[in-house]
C-alpha cells in the first residue's frame, strides 16, 4: 500500500529582514498515516523567465521552493501534535536569523 501524508497546516511568515534584502518563508505541516506531524520549510524565490510566446518580454515569477537547508532539522523532527510541530519549526528558524 502506498504511504501519504496530509497538509493539515499551512503558514506563511512575514518577511525576515536582512542587510540589504529580505527572506519570505512558509511553513506546511504535514501528518503521516502513523499520526505523526512534521514541517517542510518553502523559501520564496523570483525568477526571470522569457516567455516562449512574445519575444523581448521577461517575466519575474515568484515560486516557492522546498528549503531543506535552511533549517536541516525539520526534516528528520515529528511531533505529536500539529500546534507541537508548528512550534519546534519557528523556534528552529527563529534560532537562526535571530
Amino acid at each position: 500500500m502506498l504511504q501519504y501524508s496530509e497538509v493539515v497546516k499551512t503558514v506563511v511568515l512575514n518577511p525576515i529582514p536582512l542587510q540589504d534584502d529580505e527572506l519570505n518563508f512558509k511553513i506546511e505541516i504535514l501528518k503521516n498515516t502513523n499520526d505523526e506531524f512534521r514541517a517542510r520549510l518553502f523559501r520564496l524565490e523570483t525568477y526571470r523567465v522569457k516567455p516562449s510566446f512574445v519575444e523581448d518580454i521577461f517575466a519575474d515569477e515568484a515560486q516557492y521552493v522546498l528549503d531543506l537547508h535552511t533549517v536541516p532539522e525539520l526534516t528528520v523532527t515529528s511531533k505529536h501534535s500539529v500546534e507541537d510541530c508548528l512550534q519546534f519549526a519557528l523556534r528552529e528558524l527563529e534560532k537562526k536569523f535571530s
